[in-house]
């Protein structure tokens, strides 16, 4: 699956909780720290960030990076996964492009 394919399905999912609070998801309590210090308070804050804009435009390979414009990529990796697990696709390996 490409990145675009998973930006367009954040974009789109009327199953994906926006509203979801970043503490109730599975991202380590650290990395909602970091989130927290930065105003990233939802599951749609986190989407709407320039970093995972960023990570989706495959300009970036997410295995060769950190953090992205200040965003942890452990926070950007769980927003992905949590993205194509709500599409309901089978899991697939990401790929740039």
């Amino acid at each position: 699956m490409s990145m675009s394919e998973i930006a367009a399905m954040a974009q789109s999912s009327p199953s994906l909780d926006r509203q979801r609070a970043i503490g109730a998801t599975g991202i380590p309590t650290g990395v909602v720290n970091s989130l927290a210090g930065k105003g990233i308070h939802t599951v749609g804050a986190l989407l709407d960030t320039d970093a995972f804009k960023t990570i989706t435009s495959g300009r970036y390979d997410i295995d060769s990076v950190q953090e992205v414009n200040g965003i942890p990529i452990a926070a950007l990796r769980w927003a992905l996964d949590e993205v194509v697990r709500q599409s309901g696709s089978p899991a697939q390996t990401l790929c740039a492009g």
